[in-house]
């Protein structure tokens, strides 16, 4: 847990896992063979940084035990 303190491991994290919830909600929402959209890298972004915050906020709001 105290790796989550440092901005890079959040950081690494936040684009492993935000590719990955990204990829699994476009496979899930229809035909995984479909073309992808116009704006797909946008949303894959947005999908990181938010991820990255909610990393942020967790580290920053949790109790030490």
């Amino acid at each position: 847990m105290k790796y989550l303190q440092k901005t890079w491991v959040r950081a690494l994290i936040a684009l492993i896992l935000g590719g990955i919830m990204r990829e699994a909600a476009f496979i899930s929402t229809g035909d995984p063979n479909r073309p992808r959209g116009e704006h797909y890298d946008i949303i894959t972004i947005a999908w990181i940084i938010g991820l990255y915050f909610v990393l942020t906020y967790y580290v920053r709001n949790r109790k030490v035990i």
